[in-house]
Formats: C-alpha cells, sequence, structure tokens
C-alpha cells in the first residue's frame, strides 16, 4: 500500500468530523520512567554471561605499508585469550555506497587511528595492556592532508588505487573519474546558460566558504556485544541507529548470508548519524566470539569515539552569483570540495548528492552550475552528520546572501524574498516541490526577531541581527510494519524504530494508539530486532514518524479489517457497519462487543484462539519510489527524488565584544514548517535541541588534527557549548499539513541546525561590520577580524 491509500483514509477521516484523541497532544514519553530510574539499557549496559572484552592496536602513522605485526608479547599477557589482525578475516571490503573499508588493516593503514588488530581478553585492562604490547613495523608513505590538493589530476599521493574497482550499490551509486583518483564521488548539475548569465549580469560577486571538522559528541561511546551460535549464525547486540543497515554491512564484510545475521538493538544514547557509519566493532566482536567460543564485548573510549569512529565533513566552498540591481540572482556556480577522509565513512560517499538539494531548493535561479567533489584524504573517515551536506550548503549560501544584500543595498529580507523558490516551482534539478512554504517561514522569522529594530548596548558592546534561510531534505522512503491485536488488549506493534533519543517512539505509540482508538499504556513498541521487526532503514534523514508512521497507519487498516472480519461473521452484520474503538466492536444500533470476546475459549486448556491462529494481525508497507540524478546533467530521473522537505528559517540577534571577540546570543529564533504536529513538546524539543547543536559547532567546536593525528579527543580538551553558554532559543512550529505524512505530518529532526550558523554571521557582521567565512566563529577570529577592519 502507498500513500494515496493513507491520503484517502486521513479525508475520510476528516470529512466524517473525527476529532484526533492522541495525535497532535503533547504525551509524556512513553519510555521516561525507564530512562530517569537508569533502568534503559544502553549499549554501554549491555552484557552476558562468560563475556570477554575487546580491544583494538590502532594505526599511530597516517599512511604507510604495514610491514610486520608482531603479536608475541601480547598474547603471553595473562588472561588474553585470543589476537586477531586484518588477514585473518574476510578479504572483503564494506561500505553503504562504495565498498571501500577493510574491517581491519591488512597491508595498508590511511588514517592515525586505523584499527590493526584486536584483543579478546578476560578484563578491558588485560586487552588494553595486551594491546600496547602489539609492535607493526611500518614503511612510511606521504600522507596528504589539504582536500584540495587531493582533487587535482596529478595529486602528490593517490589514497586508493583501485578506487575504480570497488563495489557500488546499485541505489545512488558515487559518480567516479580515472582523471581524479582521490575523488570518491563527483556529483554535477547544470542548468540553463551560466556563462552568458555571467556576462549580461550587472554585478559578479564571488566567495570562499570553509566549515570545520567535528565530532558527534554523543553522550554514549560507541559499544556492541556479539556471540557466534551453535549452528554458526550470529548475533549482534549494538548501539546503532539502524539494524538493518548493519546487518546488510556485517553480511557483507563477514561473507555471510543477512538471514544468518541477527542485529538487535539496545536503548541508543544519541548518535546525530555517527552510529550509521561503520560496523568494524560489530564485525571485529563477531571474529573475536568465533575464535574465542564466548560473546564479546567492544566499547570504545572516548578517545577512541573521537579519533577513530566519522566525522563531519568539513566543507571548501567556493560561490560565484551573477546579480542584477534588482537583486534577482540569474546566474550561481558553487564548487564544493568535500574532505571525506580516508574512506567512505558508511554512507558518506552519498554526502555529494545531499549537499545539492541544499542548494537547489531554497532560491530560483535561472542558471546553475555546480560540482561537488568528495574527496580522500589521510584523516579520520567522515561520515553522517546531522544536517548531512545541507548545513554546510546553507552555511556558504545564506553568507553568500547577505554578501549581495550589502553590496546592492538591498534589505536581506527583501533579497531573499526576491528569490525564493515558492510552492510548485520546478527547483534546478526538476523536481517539483509541494507543502513548502518559505515565504511563511521566513516572515514569521524576520517578524519575532524584529529585523528592522536596532538594540544599543554600552560600550565594548554592540550588537546586530542576522537572519538565513533553508530546508531539509528527507530521504530513505519505505517502512514496514506488523501489529499484533493479543487476547487481554495489549497491541504489540512490531516496527524498526531506533529511539536514539527523539522520542520516535513516542510518536509511533500515539499514532498506532489514534488508529485503534486505545490508551497509550495498550500500545507496545517491539524493540527493533532483524529478527522479530520487519524492514526500515533507521534513524536517519529525519524520516521515522514519517515513514514508519506510514507503515503503522497502513497496518492498523488492516488489522481493523481483519477484526472486522470476524466479528462481522459472529454477529452477523457486514463489516461495513461496523468500526473499532477503545477495545470495543460497534455496532449500528450503538451496541458494542469487546474485542476480546472474538477470541475462541473453552476449547484449550491453555490458552484463548482465533479459528485461524491465535492473536489478530495487521500488516502494512510505506514505499514511495524515488529518483536519483542523472551523473551528467544532475536532473531528476523521477519527478520525486525525496520524500518530503521542512522548510526553516533563523533569526539571531547577535551582542559582539569589540575588545574581546566574545560573542553572546540575545535571541535566537528557529521557525520550521512542521505539518501536522504529533507531540508539539517533542517537536518543540527536537528543534530547540538541533539549534543547540548548531550553536555549538558554529561558535565552540573543532577537531584538530596536526599531520591527521587528533590533538583535543576528549572533552577535556575538546570544547561544546556548556549550559553556561547556553542561548534561549524561541523555536516556533507552524502547522502547514504535508500531503503524505501520517496526519500530515513532515520530517522535523535536523532542520533547527541547518541555517543557525549563517544567521549568527550575519548578525555578527551587523553589530560590527566584519564577515567571517570559515567556521568555527571563534572570538580569536572575531577579534583578528576587527582589529583588520580597525587597520584598514
Amino acid at each position: 500500500m502507498t500513500t494515496e491509500t493513507v491520503q484517502q483514509v486521513r479525508q475520510e477521516e476528516e470529512l466524517s468530523g473525527q476529532e484526533l484523541l492522541y495525535v497532535g497532544k503533547s504525551f509524556s514519553r512513553v519510555d521516561s520512567f525507564e530512562k530517569v530510574t537508569g533502568h534503559s539499557i544502553y549499549g554501554v549496559d549491555f552484557n552476558l554471561p562468560h563475556m570477554l572484552f575487546g580491544k583494538f592496536k590502532r594505526s599511530e602513522v597516517p599512511h604507510a605499508e604495514i610491514v610486520s605485526i608482531d603479536l608475541g608479547r601480547a598474547l603471553k599477557v595473562p588472561g588474553v585469550r585470543a589476537i586477531i589482525t586484518g588477514k585473518d578475516l574476510p578479504e572483503t571490503l564494506f561500505g553503504a555506497g562504495l565498498s571501500d573499508t577493510p574491517i581491519m588493516a591488512r597491508n595498508r593503514v590511511r588514517y592515525i587511528g586505523e584499527p590493526i588488530a584486536a584483543i579478546a581478553a578476560d578484563s578491558i585492562e588485560v586487552a588494553s595492556d595486551a594491546a600496547d604490547l602489539i609492535e607493526v613495523k611500518y614503511n612510511e608513505i606521504p600522507s596528504i592532508y589539504d582536500p584540495e590538493e587531493s582533487l587535482k589530476q596529478n595529486p602528490a599521493i593517490v589514497i586508493h588505487p583501485d578506487l575504480m574497482s570497488y563495489k557500488v550499490t546499485p541505489k545512488l551509486p558515487p559518480v567516479r573519474d580515472p582523471n581524479l583518483p582521490n575523488v570518491s564521488n563527483h556529483v554535477r548539475v547544470r542548468k540553463g546558460e551560466t556563462e552568458s548569465a555571467f556576462k549580461s549580469a550587472d554585478k559578479i560577486i564571488e566567495n570562499r566558504f570553509t566549515t570545520n571538522l567535528v565530532q558527534h559528541v554523543h553522550t554514549e561511546p560507541n559499544a556492541t556485544v556479539a556471540k557466534v551460535e551453535n549452528d554458526g549464525s550470529v548475533t549482534v547486540w549494538t548501539s546503532t541507529q539502524s539494524v538493518y543497515r548493519a546487518r546488510y554491512m556485517l553480511s557483507e564484510a563477514l561473507q555471510l548470508p543477512a538471514t544468518r545475521v541477527r542485529v538487535v538493538t539496545t536503548e541508543v544514547g544519541g548518535g546525530f548519524g555517527n552510529k550509521l557509519n561503520s560496523i568494524v566493532s560489530e564485525a571485529v566482536a563477531v571474529m573475536l566470539s568465533k575464535v574465542t567460543g564466548k560473546p564479546v564485548k567492544i566499547q570504545l573510549s572516548r578517545e577512541e569515539v573521537f579519533a577513530a569512529t566519522t566525522t563531519r565533513h568539513p566543507f571548501v566552498i567556493y560561490v560565484k552569483d551573477g546579480v542584477m540591481k534588482d537583486g534577482r540572482i540569474v546566474a550561481r556556480q558553487i564548487r564544493a570540495i568535500l574532505d571525506g577522509g580516508a574512506y567512505s565513512g558508511g554512507s558518506g560517499v552519498t554526502v555529494g548528492r545531499n549537499t545539492v538539494f541544499g542548494a537547489v531548493t531554497t532560491y530560483d535561479i535561472p542558471n546553475l552550475w555546480i560540482d561537488t567533489y568528495r574527496v580522500y584524504t589521510n584523516k579520520i573517515p567522515a561520515g553522517a552528520f546531522r544536517g548531512f551536506g545541507t548545513m554546510q550548503m546553507t552555511w556558504a549560501l545564506e553568507c553568500q546572501m547577505d554578501y549581495i544584500s550589502e553590496s546592492l543595498e538591498i534589505d536581506p529580507f527583501r533579497l531573499r524574498m526576491i528569490n525564493v523558490l515558492k510552492e510548485g516551482r520546478l527547483s534546478a534539478i526538476g523536481e517539483k516541490l509541494s507543502k513548502i512554504d518559505h515565504v511563511a517561514v521566513l516572515t514569521e522569522a524576520c517578524s519575532i526577531l524584529d529585523l528592522g529594530r536596532k538594540s544599543t548596548l554600552p560600550y565594548p558592546w554592540r550588537s546586530g541581527k542576522g537572519i538565513a534561510l533553508g530546508e531539509k531534505y528527507s530521504g530513505e522512503p519505505g517502512a514496514c510494519a506488523s501489529i499484533r491485536f493479543r487476547s487481554d488488549g495489549l497491541i504489540e506493534a512490531f516496527v524498526s524504530v531506533q529511539e536514539i533519543g527523539q522520542g520516535t517512539r513516542t510518536a509511533v505509540t500515539q499514532i498506532v494508539a489514534e488508529e485503534l482508538k486505545m490508551p497509550l499504556q495498550n500500545i507496545h513498541i517491539v524493540q527493533a530486532d532483524t529478527f522479530l521487526t520487519p524492514y526500515d532503514a533507521g534513524a536517519v534523514s529525519s524520516r521515522q514518524t514519517y515513514c514508519i508512521g506510514n507503515a503503522a497507519i497502513l497496518a492498523c487498516l488492516d488489522l481493523k479489517k481483519n477484526i472486522l472480519q470476524v466479528a462481522s461473521k459472529k454477529l452477523g452484520i457486514s463489516s461495513d457497519l461496523l468500526y473499532i474503538g477503545e477495545g470495543l466492536v460497534y455496532m449500528p444500533d450503538g451496541k458494542s462487543i469487546k474485542i476480546a470476546d472474538l477470541f475462541t475459549r473453552g476449547k484449550s486448556r491453555y490458552g484463548v484462539f482465533l479459528e485461524k491462529g491465535d492473536e489478530f494481525w495487521g500488516y502494512g508497507t510505506w514505499f514511495v519510489e524515488t529518483g536519483d540524478l542523472d551523473p551528467e546533467t544532475g536532473l531528476a530521473t523521477l519527478p520525486r527524488i525525496n520524500i518530503a522537505y521542512t522548510s526553516g528559517a533563523w533569526g539571531v540577534e547577535a551582542a559582539v565584544n569589540v575588545e574581546t571577540g566574545e560573542i553572546r546570543l540575545l535571541r535566537t529564533i528557529a521557525v520550521a514548517n512542521a505539518g501536522k504536529i504529533v507531540n508539539p513538546k517533542l517537536a518543540e524539543t527536537q528543534v530547540e535541541g538541533a539549534v543547540s547543536q548548531g550553536i555549538s559547532t558554529s561558535l565552540y567546536e573543532e577537531l584538530i588534527l596536526e599531520q591527521g593525528k587528533p590533538t583535543n579527543p576528549d572533552f577535556k580538551d575538546y570544547k561544546v557549548m556548556s549550559a553556561l553558554d547556553a542561548a534561549r532559543i524561541h523555536v516556533k512550529l507552524l502547522e502547514i499539513p504535508s500531503g503524505d505524512g501520517p496526519y500530515g505530518a513532515k520530517p522535523l529532526g535536523e532542520v533547527g541546525i541547518v541555517g543557525i550558523a549563517p544567521a549568527i554571521a550575519n548578525a555578527i557582521h551587523d553589530a560590527v561590520g566584519i564577515r567571517i567565512n570559515d567556521l568555527p566563529i571563534t572570538r580569536e577570529r572575531v577579534l583578528k577580524a576587527i582589529s583588520a577592519k580597525a587597520a584598514s
């Protein structure tokens, strides 16, 4: 069943005037008691009897051939049960788009922190001691750290000589070019006659922007437990954002049929994209379990999380705009260089494609030329991160909009309104955008900010206001759901919800309760488990409530149909005349019977059953066909590329200390088109959290590498926004229903982070007249720019 089925049912309910009992209300999270009392079992909490502990020996050099690995001293440590190296593993590569990553290095290392060997021991302390005793001899190779150097046709170093022979997925394959040997994906868009439009423009405005290398800073470190069963099958319990993606990559890496790999999620203490990108710990734990015959747990230290798991892609973005005096942008050229680090970072290879969406869905520009290059360097691999690609592109383009505004002396709000892409128009890639409202969110944000009014602060403080406009796409269409109604009224929803802190479990519970008109306490969401719960892509791209919610609705419809068929037979009344609510089947005369009474009783000594089975079931699959970008033109191959877009606008009032460069955010505003809100409080806090993360990565965070080695890989040295620094955030959600989300809901988890950085930068410029084109916007950079402005 597809989205049209869901829409039809929603329209019929609206016509009948049914009141929503659960959707649209701020119920407490269904897992709140377990969370606040410490009963939730996270990956770091999960243990099995007789379990061993795993630890990695990691590369200490950024690029080298492995000459030898001496395990002798490590094997003699009491309590060490096994040590494996890359040569003990299947000689395969894994990845979610491009298979370029070994489980552990075999002959070559490509970044500091790459795993070379793994130890299983009686305790983590013993394993750590043994890792220190492993001796690795290297033949070092020159490294490359500059993504612009790596992009060249003849770079000094080729990091993956076999790149062109690597396996790619048939869906969304990367575009490689033998003339660009360090480029893992090149995405291009060609629309209109860009060169001639530049020639006819009144002004040409060009700038270069960069974004910083940051870590996800999820609270719970990555942790996994693996056990090889007696029949050779594998069970993995892991803190992941997608059990099915993990299963796919594990089966590829270990060369096992997917049906022989069971992945069970634990509770997940945050992810923000990091826990989608790799299955190295999971695969190594499996192999150590196979060798030792015991379960093996691998839990990364905080330093390992920072130094050896994926980061956000740092970007270098060149923007060239041809503009007319009346404010119209008639031509735009974008060249974006995405530093991908040493490997594809799981799904990181798709970031270039996703970056394009941030460039084509906000403004209506008739002539557009885009090239995005994801390049290899000898750094920590980069992967998915909240706002995946769109945030970095929006940073550049929304700063560029204010450059244009200043040059043409046109108000920033008016300039955006002149160029904004409106509802129903085709984007530059030929995708018709519906249910977006950039105008509404921008107007609301500017109204709340009171953009035209200036504040006066005592010296040495100066205040200013800035705005930004953007959107966040949502991809990965499709989800499945199975709903079981038990004889005692308990309803079990078998859905692969990945609860990583955003409240999706609660939202789906509310949707099921709404469909069946049953109390929330009667609904139980079964933990994601590839042996029990059906397929879903996971907590990625702000899609879970949207996709799983639709699948759950369809499963509930099927469940109700099956219940009414049995009731119809029992009552002798057509099922079309019956309806369900609160565990009852209602008849036309208002009388009712309990659904529990439809179960057959008294024919079994040990329970109740139906004539055909022992419970009522309903099944639902929601899917929409989406296309890709043509590799030559960048045009959409199908009318729909993503399942939805969510519009957002940001406003910031900032105070800048002209003597110290300190920045204080006096007011921070985020407005988004949320569609129908399933749970208002959860929705608001999702956006608030995304904005907070955006402020932190814009003003404070940066992972510093020196010759490829992290110098601040822990919370002692890696600066994040503290509670004392936190800004007051005003979130305004506009309920403009989407066409095919559940009840009209739209994706919401990431949009808050997308445009906060340029809004801050634009506010700083308004305050003190300086432009910062590089993230993070530290007080040192601000003070340096103020001093340079004064000197000039």
